[in-house]
This record gives C-alpha cells, sequence and structure tokens, in this order.
C-alpha cells in the first residue's frame, strides 16, 4: 500500500546539503572578510597581484569615462538620414548637406556610415 517514494527522498537531502554548503561558504567569505584576509596580501605575490587588479580598476574606470565622453560628442548619420530620395533609383549623384540644424547640440564628430 505505502511505498516510498526514494527520489523524492534523494532530491530532499540533496537540497538540503547544498543548502547546507551554500550557508557554510557564505558564513566562511563573512569570516575572512571579518578578519581582513581580503584587504591585506599574505605574500608578495599576492600583493603585486593586488597591486595589478587596482591598476586593471582604475584604467578600466578610465576608459569607461572616455568611452562616455566621446559618445557625448559623437553623431553619426546614415543614408536614410541625409537623403530624401530612395537610394536604388536611377539617379546616381545625390547631395545632401549636413548643417547645424540637423547636428545634436554639442555634438564635434560627424561619423557618416552606409553612404
Amino acid at each position: 500500500a505505502g511505498r516510498t517514494n526514494y527520489r523524492k527522498w534523494d532530491q530532499i537531502t540533496s537540497d538540503l546539503i547544498d543548502e547546507v554548503e551554500k550557508d557554510e561558504q557564505d558564513e566562511k567569505v563573512q569570516a575572512s572578510e571579518a578578519l581582513g584576509h581580503s584587504k591585506h596580501a599574505s605574500s608578495q605575490a599576492e600583493a603585486d597581484e593586488m597591486v595589478k587588479a587596482a591598476k586593471v580598476e582604475r584604467t578600466k574606470q578610465m576608459l569607461d569615462e572616455y568611452k562616455k565622453r566621446e559618445e557625448g560628442i559623437v553623431q553619426t548619420f546614415k543614408r536614410e538620414d541625409l537623403f530624401d530620395a530612395d537610394p536604388s533609383s536611377s539617379s546616381a549623384v545625390s547631395t545632401s548637406y549636413i548643417t547645424r540644424d540637423k547636428l545634436e547640440a554639442g555634438k564635434r564628430v560627424l561619423t557618416l556610415t552606409d553612404i
């Protein structure tokens, strides 16, 4: 009549074991941080790696700021932004003028694509 579902119990115990291991890992990380293990190097090689990592992080931040500034001054025009006519039309030469009216405020660099 009453059968034991061993797969169900295997899954329950597996989930409980995973949860306990995760909790233990979290406690270990918190204890390590509380003791200052992540702040100070335990060897010269680790100290060198920490210095390199700090330099890489500063460089990454600097490049991100540069990219953000660059995006702020660049405006890109595509063919459909400049020409009203169909590009496959019979006229081989089309002329379009880019004036300040077409540029966004503060944009100093112009990029033309698909022309």
